[in-house]
């Protein structure tokens, strides 16, 4: 009986995680896509400053 408890809880708990990381992952994919093009752009300007340096 316990045993059967404890695994219905400890999914219950895994499914209520699941659907909070999706959901909040589906907030952040515009956040997180807007970061990668701005370290992209970073990037690109510290290899262009470089290369002007360098000339």
């Amino acid at each position: 009986m316990f045993k059967i408890l404890y695994v219905e809880i400890r999914a219950a708990l895994f499914n209520v995680l699941i659907r909070n990381i999706t959901e909040h992952k589906k907030k952040n994919i515009h956040k997180i896509f807007l970061e990668k093009i701005e370290l992209k752009s970073k990037g690109n300007k510290e290899r262009i400053t470089k290369k002007g340096q360098e000339l």
